[in-house]
């Protein structure tokens, strides 16, 4: 017996060393992260065969039809070809009589069910045999899915070959679609700060920026950085405590009113972001008036408004009050905002 306990004591001192020896990585190699970068195409080459004529949508059996393994190296295994995210994409409706092939956007959401999922489309033309595919070879599928990512740096969607061929199969089904051009995909897309657009098929590769209600050629980009500056208005009351914590896209402020808040709807605060930089360099902040959306979080305050402006370089968001205004002198009134 003391033999047997003898050999299991030798064993586990071989045992232990080993087990708590900390791993060291190969040498050379880092751990791989996502690239920041997709490419169009691969979000384009979805197909979704018809089960009904003139029927848009699909029945879930088991899995949903409308997520769509990505085809290529990017950011997410999957993505929901009907996603909202950014900006309803256009759905290329093929049929098998090539003249009735149509590109229509969806009119409304329409959110996936555990029994459904598709677009809300109302067709021009009668489909008996068809099948439904990106109307705009996957770019717009693509800013969806990486168009609101929280990374320092946006991701970059490129336009290769590749993509130009998916539109070229859109625009050769027939005289209407051919009005359909990498340039008119291009300008229809409703995009992010988040997501540059970049075309390596011209020398040097053309760079789109989105400016607010489109993407136009330039070198302007955005990165995330500090918090916008926080300023008092009068519906905060005189003599107010205020901070924000966060970034230039999301955070949170918090208020204590000073005495003497205004029985009205006043402003009780304005976020300014910095000017922009010269072309070609970062900046934290927007070339137009972003879109925010501000969210109370603390003492129930009312009915909020808020506005966002751009002027002389830089944009400005301000919350204005309800109509009776803030209680003077009161603790936790905080909001978490969030712009794009």
């Amino acid at each position: 017996m003391r033999k047997k306990f003898a050999s299991i004591a030798v064993l586990l001192a071989l045992m232990l060393p080993a087990a708590f020896v900390v791993p060291v990585q190969a040498q050379g190699f880092n751990p791989a992260q996502s690239p920041p970068w997709v490419f169009a195409d691969n979000y384009g080459r979805w197909v979704l065969q018809g089960q009904l004529p003139n029927t848009f949508t699909f029945q879930v059996s088991g899995f949903s039809p409308c997520q769509i393994t990505n085809l290529g190296f990017g950011n997410t295994p999957t993505f929901y070809a009907f996603s909202d995210a950014v900006g309803l994409a256009p759905v290329f409706i093929q049929d098998n009589n090539a003249s009735q092939s149509e590109v229509i956007t969806p009119s409304v959401y329409l959110a996936p069910t555990p029994q459904s999922c598709g677009p809300s489309l109302s067709a021009l033309n009668t489909h008996t045999t068809f099948s439904l595919q990106s109307g705009t070879g996957g770019l717009q599928e693509a800013i969806n899915t990486v168009g609101g990512f929280t990374a320092s740096y946006p991701t970059v969607v490129f336009l290769t070959p590749e993509w130009y061929k998916l539109v070229t199969g859109i625009s050769s089904q027939n005289s209407t679609l051919a009005a359909i051009t990498p340039a008119t995909i291009i300008a229809a897309a409703k995009g992010s700060v988040t997501a540059i657009v970049t075309d390596v098929t011209t020398a040097p590769p053309t760079q789109y920026v989105w400016n607010g209600t489109a993407y136009a050629s330039g070198t302007q980009y955005w990165v995330k950085g500090a918090a916008p500056t926080l300023t008092a208005g009068a519906g905060a009351g005189t003599s107010p405590t205020i901070a924000i914590t966060g970034n230039s896209v999301s955070g949170t402020v918090t208020l204590t009113t000073g005495t003497a808040v205004p029985a009205s709807a006043s402003a009780i605060f304005t976020l300014t972001w910095p000017n922009l930089g010269t072309a070609g360099s970062p900046s934290s902040g927007f070339s137009y008036a972003p879109a925010c959306t501000f969210t109370s979080t603390g003492t129930a305050p009312g009915v909020t408004t808020n506005t966002s402006s751009y002027g002389s370089s830089h944009a400005v968001a301000t919350l204005t009050s309800p109509a009776a205004g803030l209680a003077s002198s009161t603790a936790g009134y905080s909001w978490t905002y969030v712009c794009h």
